[in-house]
């Protein structure tokens, strides 16, 4: 045996050998759902492979909040690359899009900055469990991305590229209280005399529709991060 096939034999045992842990950081979403009570899987992502880490940290987040999250986009539909051009981290299959949180009383709110206080709760739970807040990259293994992050309005991004999960305690996430300068100015809007145009739609049809998810639905097909 020459040089290169003893290297390439060393190779191969090396990945035989490290197969189980390979098959450990990535699990099947449809296999594995029922571990995840607090995680409400779209359809377009019960075939796709996630970080165990990933998901662990997810339920966590929800869980010790009395949330439900849907993970509404994972690698399936989703376009390659990111707005700054790199490959996106669902196609690199270690993020997931949230677009709504399920409330205890059963209440489904969308992800949009006028429900900004719900919203902030879980993704300051995951703050504290070490996820880096609207910046990813090399150095952000961990991270989401949410309102202030361009494109990140109707939606939370959550990536984990390593195979840790967070190994603490946590307790529930709270919220800023900020008001963001769109609630403000919907504030303003429902201060003056003119007609209400959405009158006689029901609120969780106002919330389908203004946060724009029904098209990305409707098409089948994500285009951002």
């Amino acid at each position: 045996m020459n040089i290169v096939e003893h290297k390439i034999s060393q190779t191969f045992d090396k990945i035989l050998s490290n197969k189980n842990f390979i098959n450990e950081v990535l699990i099947d979403v449809e296999s594995s759902e029922s571990k995840y009570p607090n995680l409400i899987f779209h359809g377009r992502t019960k075939k796709d492979k996630l970080p165990k880490a990933l998901l662990d940290d997810l339920q966590k987040a929800a869980e010790v909040n009395n949330f439900k999250i849907t993970i509404d986009w994972a690698k399936t539909g989703h376009r390659k690359l990111s707005a700054s051009g790199h490959v996106s981290r669902h196609w690199r299959q270690g993020a997931v899009d949230i677009d709504f949180i399920i409330l205890p009383d059963g209440k489904k709110v969308v992800v949009a900055p006028k429900n900004r206080e719900v919203v902030e709760k879980f993704t300051n739970t995951l703050l504290n469990m070490g996820y880096k807040k609207n910046s990813e990259g090399k150095s952000n293994p961990k991270a989401f991305l949410t309102f202030g992050f361009e494109g990140h309005d109707d939606h939370v991004h959550v990536s984990n590229m390593t195979d840790e999960a967070y190994d603490g305690d946590v307790e529930a996430g709270t919220s800023s209280g900020v008001m963001a300068s769109s609630d403000v100015s919907k504030k303003a809007e429902n201060n003056t005399n003119s007609p209400d145009v959405n009158s006689g739609i029901p609120e969780d049809l106002k919330d389908f529709f203004k946060g724009g998810n029904w098209i990305k639905d409707f098409f089948g097909y994500k285009d951002k991060i």
